[in-house]
């Protein structure tokens, strides 16, 4: 509770200074616009699916038998899950009837990652001048950010013409920035980047760098109601968000395609005075929950489920790494 009032305080405070940070970003930001694409709510519901993944059980995910969520892509092959330090957790995958490769970090599950949320300090990012990130969200990506692009690397090799998802809910969603980057650096093509409920992920000079180094063929950062989250960290923290935001309403019957660019839409979710922890956990008013709820105390694993070139009678490969 602690935490969250600290979140709320820091909203209120940051639009005492919203109208000199959206000039402030107005001289900053020249980005490249998809103004081609065209925002499909099939799409982004299927999608988010395998960021509810995310939040089950490593070894679950590896052999895909967590449930409802995986029986709704039944496709996906050369799965590895993996877990780390600061409550880090991710997965990768290759959907062979979609032709995606998918990578998916998970959402923020326990205190361990609330506390990560809100601190508020940047860590400088890469070659990128002037361009910081939020540090909590560094640190739970490097966490086991080696593993994940490795097994983008092996997946690539695998299946050259594939396509590259790149997804996450709300710290997941954060996180799936930075991963965009370093696929990017593998010289990948990211060509669906979509989040849901996601915080800002570091200042103005990353977001416009972001859209410019990364370029995704498709990109969407969808937010419901009045969710809490998408409003950290502040913006007189010099925070922003990535484009280009979808707004539901509160009962996830409609939605808004918000403004395009880097200023931040006052139509859309900023739009509200009052925010909402449940709007936040309510996406697509999706409610069906792992086969094992998994909440793990930042042990490294790593589980790999059955790859496409062993034979159907062959037993998964699980791999376990203690700390």
């Amino acid at each position: 509770m602690k935490h969250l009032l600290i979140v709320l305080l820091l909203i209120c405070v940051s639009y005492a200074n919203k109208g000199f940070i959206e000039k402030e970003i107005e001289k900053v930001f020249k980005h490249k616009s998809n103004v081609n694409q065209i925002y499909s709510h099939s799409l982004a519901q299927q999608f988010f699916h395998y960021t509810k993944i995310a939040v089950c059980h490593p070894k679950e995910i590896a052999d895909w038998d967590c449930g409802y969520y995986c029986q709704q892509h039944p496709d996906m092959i050369d799965v590895q899950a993996f877990a780390g330090n600061y409550s880090s957790q991710a997965y990768c995958g290759y959907n062979q009837k979609e032709n995606y490769i998918v990578l998916v970090y998970r959402s923020t599950q326990d205190l361990t990652n609330w506390i990560n949320n809100v601190k508020f300090f940047k860590q400088e990012f890469g070659d990128c001048k002037d361009c910081a990130v939020h540090l909590g969200f560094w640190e739970t990506y490097t966490a086991i950010s080696n593993e994940m692009i490795n097994c983008t690397k092996t997946l690539r090799q695998k299946y050259p013409k594939s396509k590259v998802l790149i997804t996450g809910h709300s710290l997941g969603g954060a996180i799936a920035a930075l991963m965009a980057v370093d696929v990017t650096r593998l010289g990948i093509q990211v060509d669906n980047f979509f989040t849901y409920g996601a915080p800002r992920v570091g200042n103005i000079e990353f977001a416009t760098w972001f859209i410019n180094y990364v370029v995704p063929k498709e990109y969407w950062r969808v937010t419901h109601y009045a969710d809490t989250v998408v409003h950290t960290p502040p913006m007189n923290f010099y925070y922003s968000h990535l484009p280009q935001e979808v707004w539901y309403n509160e009962e996830n019957t409609s939605f808004k395609i918000c403004l395009q660019g880097l200023v931040e839409d006052d139509t859309c979710s900023n739009s509200l005075w009052w925010y909402s922890i449940s709007d936040h956990t309510s996406y697509f008013n999706e409610f069906q929950e792992c086969k094992t709820q998994f909440i793990h105390h930042n042990e490294t694993m790593h589980f790999i489920g059955k790859q496409s070139d062993q034979l159907n009678n062959q037993p998964n490969l699980i791999q376990d790494q203690k700390q």
